[in-house]
C-alpha cells in the first residue's frame, strides 16, 4: 500500500466564470496529466452535468468547474495562453492523459450533453483490477480502494468517509439538486474534491504492486478506450446494469494474456484498432483481436472460472456472446 504525504482534504478552488476558467486552462500544458471526476443529477445522457473536478499534478490544488453556471462556455472558452486550447480540446486530446475512476458515466455525460469525446483515458478502476492479487473477476469501488489500498491516518480516512456517506444519504433521500444548488456548501465541495484527492496515490499504489508490468499498459489503454466507446454508443449502454461490475479480463489477467500470446493474439494500440472497432471485431475491452482461434480459449476460460472461481451465469453469457461473434 502507498503512503500519502501528510495532508488533509484540499480546499478546492471554484471556477465559476470565464476569466477564472481562462486562467486555469493556462496551467494545463500539452504534456500534462490530469485527474478528473464529474458530478450531476443522474449523471449521464438522461441527467445533468453540473460540475467537473480537476487535479493537475504536481500542484495538489483541486479546481471545481461550475458547468451549470457557464454551460457551453465551460467547454468553448479559450485558455489565457492559447486561443486554440479549451476544456473541450484538452479533454479530447489523446496526448494529455486523463485519470478517472470508472470513466463510463462521465464519458456518457460529456458526449451526450456537450458533444465532448473524451480521449487519452486511463481508468484507474481497471488498473486496480489488472494488478490485483487474487480473483479479478469483478471491479471495485473507489471507497473500498481508498480504504484497502492506502495507508491514511485514521482521522483523514474518517473525515473522507464521513463526507462521502453524508452526501450519499442526502442523494438517497431524494435531494436531487445537491450538485446544482447555489451557493455551494462546504460538504459538497469536499465531496467533489474527495473524488480526485487520492487518485494520484492510488495510481502509484497500483503501479508498485508485484503484479504490475509496463507490458500490460496497452491492454489498460485499450480497455479504458473500450469503456469510453461503449458508454458513448447510441444504444446498448446501461448505466446501472449488473454487468458493470464484471472485470474485462476474467478472474486472472495474467492467465488471459498468457493464453492469448500462446494463441498468437497480439495486443494493439487504441489507434491501430480503429478499423476493427468499426466492424465490431474488437473483443470486450481485452485489447486482443478476436479470431475463430480465440473461441476455444473463451470456452476454456469460461469453464475454468465456473469450476474454480464459482462465478455465475452472467460471465458465462458474456463469454458465450463473444464466442458467437468470433466463430465462423
Amino acid at each position: 500500500m502507498a503512503s500519502p504525504s501528510p495532508s488533509t482534504t484540499p480546499n478546492p478552488s471554484l471556477v465559476t466564470n470565464v476569466q477564472a476558467l481562462r486562467n486555469f486552462l493556462a496551467t494545463i500544458g500539452p504534456s500534462s496529466s490530469i485527474y478528473v471526476d464529474l458530478e450531476g443529477t443522474n449523471l449521464g445522457r438522461r441527467g445533468t452535468l453540473d460540475l467537473i473536478t480537476v487535479l493537475v499534478p504536481p500542484d495538489r490544488k483541486v479546481r471545481i468547474i461550475d458547468v451549470k453556471a457557464m454551460g457551453n462556455q465551460a467547454f468553448t472558452t479559450p485558455s489565457k495562453k492559447d486561443d486554440n486550447v479549451t476544456l473541450k480540446s484538452i479533454l479530447e486530446d489523446p496526448s494529455i492523459r486523463k485519470y478517472l475512476w470508472d470513466v463510463r458515466n462521465d464519458a456518457d455525460a460529456l458526449k451526450s450533453l456537450y458533444h465532448v469525446a473524451i480521449s487519452g483515458v486511463i481508468d484507474l478502476q481497471l488498473l486496480e483490477n489488472l494488478t490485483r492479487q487474487g480473483n479479478s473477476s469483478y471491479v471495485t469501488g473507489l471507497d473500498k480502494a481508498v480504504e484497502n489500498d492506502l495507508r491514511l491516518d485514521q482521522q483523514e480516512q474518517s473525515e473522507w468517509k464521513k463526507t462521502k456517506e453524508d452526501i450519499r444519504k442526502r442523494m438517497a433521500s431524494g435531494d436531487s439538486g445537491i450538485f446544482s444548488t447555489r451557493p455551494f456548501t462546504t460538504p459538497v465541495l469536499r465531496y467533489c474534491a474527495g473524488d480526485v484527492q487520492f487518485l494520484p496515490l492510488l495510481r502509484k499504489a497500483y503501479e508498485t504492486r508485484p503484479a504490475y508490468t509496463p507490458k500490460w499498459w496497452t491492454h489498460l489503454e485499450n480497455a479504458s478506450a473500450k469503456r469510453v466507446k461503449k458508454a458513448c454508443s447510441a444504444k446498448g449502454y446501461n448505466a446501472t446494469g449488473a454487468t458493470r461490475a464484471v472485470g474485462p479480463w476474467g478472474s486472472d489477467p495474467a492467465y488471459f494474456f498468457r493464453k492469448g500470446k500462446q494463441l498468437g493474439l497480439r495486443a494493439t494500440s487504441s489507434t491501430s484498432q480503429k478499423g476493427s472497432q468499426k466492424d465490431g471485431n474488437q473483443s470486450e475491452g481485452l485489447g486482443l483481436k478476436p479470431t475463430k482461434e480465440l473461441a476455444p480459449f473463451v470456452l476454456v476460460e469460461s469453464q475454468r472460472q465456473t469450476t474454480h472461481r464459482g462465478l455465475g451465469s452472467t460471465l458465462i453469457s458474456k463469454l458465450a456472446s463473444l464466442m458467437k461473434r468470433v466463430m465462423p
